[in-house]
């Protein structure tokens, strides 16, 4: 019998071969984390709504392509916009899968979600990578490839579901934030702006619907326009109410931490958004109010000796034209608003990448979708006032928002592939799951796999001799330490269970006349609710 760190039987003789364990498969994904979340189920478990903002960032790209307005290379962006167009669709349609799915699946982790103070945030980038699509979709197939106003009426039976998810998201996750979420000023960033951004996301885009409608159907598009006016006085004005929180907050605890430290992009959707919100729509108005006001009235009722008309009529130019000039003048404004946090952004990103290189992760993509959304503001103000110099900032700003999409897109897919972004570190809200019967599925197949192990590195049925110091490895990573260790030698097993006694492990055996193997430690089974 040999204690301590001693082998657990006597060594080899001279010239007799050592005998060690057979190595495991090197694993490609050393990190305990990203060896967690292995395997479709793990992956969809690890699933959050952050993953919707790479479908907000490729959506963009295709509306910013298509917006260049440059017309001798209009005919040919368009085509790399549809291919950004049908990308996004498809990635879009893969992440509501997996998203619909880690709820059918997982129904504890709905309440964990929405409970949870920064991951509850991200629910509004499902609508808005909805609305990037919607618009993108009536502005390609209706308004650049004359495919006809089926596209443009499709894109709005679409349009008011994401308009209703919106409104939902921009009145549930405040009412969470206020009622059952814990926050504290010092931890407070930018991502309080992601579910109030889709109002005025949804805003903006029916100004493109109602724009490819208008000439067909203008009562309707009229409706549209109405809505969108509602919407976004829902969106604009909270999310300027953030923003001076916001900016209160890097007043009193400076800088975020750098983990989100690109979150301090987040401004520029807001304003980017809603600077194209007011200048479209009020656009929009300026052409369509005449003829609304132009119908035929269809009712018309007496009231004392007032003469009231039903509908619109009363809607004329002068409306529309109050409109744009209010429009046109509350763009600028947020334009430059937006030009100002751009510079702040960019100055906080240079300082904190002077300090040391930062390390990607999916809040990345929280600079993709603003950059684009101050980006079409500028090429909107562009068009309409026929500037030079904005047309050439606005070329300058698409260029850098493609950028920044390829320096997130690369990584963005190696993670997805292998797994490092699917893991419990990007979702933390799954901490407190009952995963038990997740963790008895990865130890059997942990098992079997260590056994296929074996019989392929030795030949035979036996198992080669393992060192205490590798059992005490293994076993301080799983959580059924309790459990004896059996080790085998060259004799029929008969082993006693394994006690920690001043950090050491004492094992004894007895050896008898031929080989057996016996179970090996079990996985790391506490890797998937550290």
């Amino acid at each position: 019998m040999q204690r301590g760190g001693d082998a657990a039987s006597p060594g080899p003789k001279k010239g007799e071969p050592v005998r060690t364990r057979p190595k495991r498969r090197p694993d490609p994904h050393p990190d305990t984390a990203t060896r967690a979340a292995r395997g479709i189920r793990e992956r969809v478990l690890h699933f959050t709504p952050s993953w919707f903002a790479v479908t907000m960032g490729t959506g963009v790209i295709a509306t910013l392509v298509n917006l260049l307005p440059w017309s001798a290379t209009h005919s040919g962006f368009r085509w790399v916009a549809l291919v950004y167009l049908l990308a996004d669709i498809v990635i879009f349609l893969l992440f509501t899968a997996a998203f619909l799915t880690r709820y059918i699946l997982f129904p504890q982790v709905l309440p964990l979600t929405i409970k949870h103070p920064q991951k509850s945030m991200f629910l509004g980038t499902f609508p808005m990578g909805m609305i990037v699509i919607i618009s993108n979709i009536a502005q390609l197939g209706t308004v650049e490839f004359g495919l006809g106003h089926s596209y443009a009426m499709a894109a709005s039976v679409l349009w008011w579901i994401a308009t209703v998810i919106s409104l939902m998201t921009a009145v549930g996750v405040p009412f969470m934030v206020t009622t059952y979420q814990s926050h504290s000023f010092s931890s407070t960033t930018a991502a309080l702006l992601l579910p109030i951004v889709p109002p005025i996301t949804v805003a903006a885009v029916g100004a493109v619907i109602a724009e490819a409608l208008m000439d067909v159907y203008p009562t309707y598009a009229f409706t549209i326009v109405i809505v969108s006016y509602l919407v976004l006085g829902v969106g604009l004005p909270l999310a300027l109410l953030i923003l001076v929180l916001y900016f209160q907050r890097l007043l009193l605890f400076k800088q975020p931490p750098r983990e989100v430290i690109i979150s301090v992009f987040l401004p520029l959707g807001p304003a980017g958004q809603g600077g194209e919100a007011l200048l479209h729509l009020g656009l929009v108005a300026y052409r369509l109010f005449p003829t609304i006001s132009a119908l035929p009235s269809s009712e018309a009722s007496s009231v004392g000796n007032q003469l009231t008309y039903a509908g619109a009529s009363q809607l004329g130019f002068p409306v529309g034209q109050a409109l744009f000039a209010a429009g046109l003048l509350g763009a600028l404004m947020l334009w430059a608003f937006g030009m100002w946090w751009m510079a702040l952004g960019i100055m906080t990103v240079v300082r904190e990448t002077r300090r040391g290189k930062l390390t990607f992760n999916m809040g990345w993509w929280g600079a993709t979708f603003p950059l684009g959304s101050l980006a079409i503001c500028t090429g909107r103000l562009a068009l309409v006032l026929s500037s030079l110099a904005l047309k050439i900032v606005y070329t300058i700003l698409v260029i850098i928002t493609l950028l920044v999409w390829f320096t997130v897109a690369i990584p963005t897919l190696k993670g997805f592939i292998d797994g490092s972004l699917l893991s419990r570190k990007a979702a933390p809200c799954i901490a407190d799951l009952p995963l038990e019967p997740l963790k008895r599925r990865s130890a059997e197949e942990e098992d079997e796999w260590s056994e296929e192990e074996d019989v392929d590195e030795s030949g035979s049925g036996s198992a080669d001799l393992s060192t205490s110091e590798e059992a005490t490895s293994r076993q301080g990573q799983s959580e059924s330490a309790d459990k004896p260790t059996t080790m085998t030698g060259t004799g029929v097993e008969d082993e006693k269970r394994s006690a920690l006694v001043g950090g050491e492990v004492e094992v004894s055996k007895q050896e008898k006349g031929h080989d057996a193997k016996g179970p090996g430690p079990g996985p790391a089974m506490g890797e998937l609710e550290d």
